[in-house]
């Protein structure tokens, strides 16, 4: 019987360390995903902020021309 109750401990925290293991694997590849994502957006609203800043610097080139003709 003693045998038995170590045996059913030893196997219960084998599955446990295995499954958590499983767990990690999937974890790690979900944050994978999420930090693909939030790189993805991050670029996007870089890109969006680039266009911005050369759409006002071409304004105020713009705005220099037209004060330096008056």
């Amino acid at each position: 019987m003693h045998q038995e109750t170590y045996n059913t401990r030893l196997n219960k925290k084998l599955l446990t360390n295995m499954y958590r293991a499983v767990m990690r694997l999937e974890k790690v590849d979900l944050l994978r995903k999420e930090i693909d994502v939030v790189a993805q957006n991050h670029q996007r609203d870089v890109d969006r902020k680039d266009d911005i800043i050369h759409m006002l610097k071409h304004d105020l080139e713009d705005g220099e021309e037209q004060s330096d003709k008056q």
